[in-house]
């Protein structure tokens, strides 16, 4: 999947963005090794808890996903995901990061977000999208609001760096399908397109 960043709503975000062309690579079991590396060059227990899904196990038994490396041209960029945390309910919650700071405040997240979420979400999947965001991250907070979320709850976890808190945000934007929904199945990375 490729998205031209210039046709992608990204009018604003500086003419060198325009020139990036943005594609979706599934992950892969090869790439697992990258994830923390790139957490800790963004210093990202300062931004965010989670640097994969929290519902990934292995790739061969985990939780419903769909989990991509976002890649500019050759370049690894970062990584996005939907999930469903529970598999009985219509909700998928979305992860996504940068993994270099010069990308932060670009309008590359808010490209990427509006773009995977008509791409890849159809109404089969969720009646309702989700993500979690630390309130101090006020950069991605913006990003989130620009994209069509807002925070419905305020909350506290305990994480490995002490308890933080969180914001519980919800997508209000109306949702743009693609005609070929992508449904997501019980393998982790696995997706089928189909009509319906």
């Amino acid at each position: 999947m490729q998205v031209d960043a210039s046709k992608a709503g990204a009018t604003d975000a500086g003419r060198w963005m325009r020139n990036m062309k943005f594609q979706f690579r599934k992950v892969t079991p090869s790439d697992l090794n990258k994830f923390p590396l790139w957490y800790k060059r963004i210093d990202g227990p300062e931004l965010f808890s989670n640097f994969i899904p929290t519902t990934f196990k292995t790739f061969e038994d985990s939780s419903v996903m769909l989990w991509f490396i976002i890649m500019d041209g050759e370049d690894e960029i970062g990584t996005i995901w939907f999930q469903k945390k529970n598999p009985d309910k219509p909700e998928i919650d979305l992860g996504i990061y940068l993994n270099r700071t010069d990308l932060f405040g670009k309008g590359i997240g808010r490209t990427l977000i509006k773009y995977s979420i008509k791409t890849f979400i159809s109404k089969n999947d969720a009646e309702e999208l989700y993500l979690d965001v630390r309130k101090e991250n006020i950069r991605a907070i913006r990003c989130y609001e620009k994209s069509g979320f807002k925070a419905i709850q305020e909350g506290e976890k305990t994480t490995s760096y002490g308890i933080i808190e969180f914001l519980r945000m919800k997508y209000f934007e109306r949702y743009l399908y693609s005609n070929k929904p992508v449904h997501l199945t019980p393998k982790a990375g696995a997706f089928s397109e189909g009509d319906g």
